[in-house]
C-alpha cells in the first residue's frame, strides 16, 4: 500500500507528484449507465481522471445525471480529481457520454 505522499525535488520543494498507486481501477463508461466501485479496504485517498465528463456519488446511492436542481446537499459531484475516501466503501460513476475512467487509490 502507497501512501499518497507528494515526492519533493533534489532542493527538497515539493513536486506535487504522488506515488504509483498500487490499485489501479480503469474501464470503459456507457452513456447514462451508472458503475458501482467498492473502495479497497484499505484505501484513505483516491484521484480520478477520465475522457468525459462524470458524476460521481458518494455513500452507496446509485449517481445520476442531474436534470433538475439538487439544493439539499445530496447532489452528486462533477469531475472530482482527488478525494479523501473511507476504505471499502462505495462510489457511483455515470456519464452523459461513452468513454473511459480511471481511478487510483492511496493508502
Amino acid at each position: 500500500m502507497n501512501s499518497f505522499v507528494l515526492k519533493r525535488d533534489a532542493y527538497g520543494t515539493p513536486t506535487h507528484l504522488p506515488n504509483i498507486s498500487p490499485w489501479r481501477f480503469a474501464r470503459p463508461l456507457n452513456a447514462n449507465e451508472a458503475v458501482t466501485v467498492t473502495v479497497p479496504s484499505w484505501a484513505q485517498t483516491m484521484t480520478m481522471a477520465a475522457t468525459v465528463d462524470f458524476w460521481v456519488q458518494y455513500g452507496g446511492a446509485a449517481a445520476v445525471i442531474p436534470t433538475v436542481a439538487i439544493i439539499d446537499g445530496s447532489a452528486p459531484e462533477l469531475n472530482p480529481i482527488g478525494r479523501q475516501i473511507t476504505g471499502g466503501s462505495t462510489l457511483s460513476v455515470i456519464s452523459a457520454a461513452a468513454g473511459h475512467i480511471a481511478i487510483c487509490f492511496y493508502g
